[in-house]
């Protein structure tokens, strides 16, 4: 036997309602919440208890500041490349368009470790063989604009991982750690073609 809601009896207009009001308020029901544990938000605490986690803020920041310097870096020098700015700058622009898909794909597909490392290796790939081309080569254009595809997908992948790795009482601040961090290699970037002059 099922007994009736309250609300059921109340919808049927049941003289019952009030024998049932009488039997909840005579029942002595003490609820006790559960002990939650306290949760710090102090980040120097946490960083300074928890190694790991400094661990990781240092190496995200590192990561954030390698992308950061090459991405904006990339960018900036694309105006240097031999033939017209205009196209050269639209080209390396566009070469992001694939890395927004691809991003998807390869995030279900592998883990965020492995794509940050095959990204970053790929990229240094594609840089260094720059080195042994001639500047007004199709395939240095080629490699310049398949770095800045490879370094988009890597920044991306960075955002994505660092999201995740993070506590959450402290996620907030220790991204904020890492952007702020990472703008080290925003203020470095427009001396790529400083860089570029020592090698040609």
């Amino acid at each position: 036997f099922v007994p009736e809601t309250l609300h059921h009896l109340v919808k049927v207009n049941s003289p019952r309602v009030q024998e049932w009001i009488d039997r909840v308020d005579s029942e002595v029901r003490v609820i006790k919440r559960p002990d939650v544990e306290e949760v710090s938000n102090n980040l120097l605490g946490e960083l300074w208890e928890h190694k790991r986690i400094m661990f990781y803020t240092v190496l995200t920041s590192g990561l954030w500041v390698a992308d950061t310097f090459i991405y904006f870096g990339l960018s900036f020098y694309s105006t240097n490349l031999s033939g017209s700015i205009y196209v050269n700058y639209c080209c390396i622009g566009a070469a992001e368009i694939p890395a927004y898909f691809l991003l998807f794909f390869f995030i279900k597909k592998y883990s965020r470790r492995n794509v940050m490392m095959i990204t970053h290796f790929l990229s240094a790939v594609s840089f260094v063989v720059i080195v042994f081309l001639p500047e007004d080569s199709l395939w240095t254009h080629l490699c310049w604009y398949s770095g800045k595809m490879i370094i988009s997908i890597s920044f991306m992948t960075v955002y994505v991982a660092a999201s995740e790795i993070f506590p959450t009482n402290i996620r907030n601040s220790t991204l904020g750690i890492c952007e702020m961090v990472s703008r080290i290699g925003g203020i470095l970037s427009p001396y790529v073609a400083t860089l570029v002059c020592l090698l040609y």
